[in-house]
């Protein structure tokens, strides 16, 4: 499924997108690997996912965007359950925010990082390819069509002269998936290609259970030929993306980059053309002081470790 929105005529100049992680499982617990198996929340992670929903209820979703593996998607449901209010809401599924595939480590406990090379892991997902396939999901969640000749054709000028007299229009998203592929996102593709800058205070960490995260991107408004692009993020087209991971772009900057960008007209919320903002990252604070039910199985381990195993993989411990 893809991630096209139904976007008004006027289309918003910006996006909130709020990053949920999935909530606990039995195997976040015990310190195994699950990449790509569609392993259930625990009795924990419904209650993560119920607090968290309980949170974010104040929040009016226009879209909620969640992996298909069903830790990620009830939690989504959790949090589309607490959205009183809000019309025709439904969870949207979308394999490229799934987990990155593990292979043979999959179902295994996480060891040593050290013998976590992709190049010796069988079945393993390319780091490259899950950066690819993250950035698909990205460039179609944040483009806008804009056809030449219609009504809706912004003239750039244009609109940067009204939006000094006009609140900016906003659209706000909410996407669920998994540690390691948030991670890949925010990290290795808009973090390393300098999409995104981190606002003062904000720290990188790593992704609990049901952390929320949330930026403030521009929308790209794409005037070329429908004919030439079937979708934003089709990864035949991956040299006409905007947002590219930096294995397709090399060392150079973000202006660099955008110097040749054709129609597309890149929008700017203050930091620079195509650029946006991390407003908080990896946020747990409501969680804190959430009992853990004993989890069957799991009382004479311990809860295990507290950190995301499927993020660690290939990346050391620390």
């Amino acid at each position: 499924m893809t991630v096209s929105a139904s976007l008004p005529a006027q289309p918003p100049r910006r996006l909130r997108v709020f990053v949920v992680r999935h909530g606990e499982t039995l195997e976040n617990t015990i310190g195994i690997i699950q990449g790509q198996l569609d392993t259930p929340l625990n009795t924990f992670g419904q209650l993560q996912a119920s607090t968290t929903a309980d949170r974010l209820s104040s929040i009016r979703f226009d879209r909620i965007v969640t992996s298909p593996l069903q830790r990620a998607r009830h939690t989504a449901e959790a949090i589309c359950s607490k959205q009183a209010g809000v019309a025709n809401l439904q969870v949207e599924q979308d394999d490229r925010i799934q987990e990155r595939g593990f292979g043979t480590l999959e179902g295994k406990p996480y060891r040593a990082p050290n013998k976590k090379n992709d190049a010796v892991i069988e079945g393993i997902e390319n780091a490259a390819d899950l950066q690819e396939r993250l950035a698909a999901f990205w460039n179609e969640l944040v483009t806008v069509h804009v056809p030449p000749g219609s009504q809706e054709q912004i003239n750039t000028e244009q609109q940067q002269k009204q939006e000094q007299h006009q609140g900016p229009e906003e659209q706000t998203i909410l996407l669920v998936s998994h540690g390691a592929a948030i991670s890949s996102l925010l990290n290795d593709v808009l973090l390393s290609g300098q999409y995104i800058q981190l606002l003062p205070d904000v720290q990188v960490s790593r992704f609990g259970n049901c952390c929320v995260t949330e930026l403030v991107v521009p929308t790209i408004l794409d005037h070329r030929i429908p004919s030439s692009i079937d979708r934003s993020g089709a990864l035949h087209l991956k040299h006409e993306w905007v947002v590219k991971p930096r294995h397709l772009v090399g060392q150079v900057g973000i202006a660099q980059k955008l110097q040749d960008h054709g129609k597309v007209a890149l929008q700017d919320i203050g930091l620079g053309l195509g650029v946006g903002s991390v407003v908080r990252w990896g946020d747990v604070m409501h969680l804190h002081g959430l009992l853990q039910p004993v989890e069957e199985g799991v009382q004479d381990q311990g809860r295990g470790p507290k950190v995301n195993v499927d993020e660690l993989v290939g990346k050391g411990s620390k």
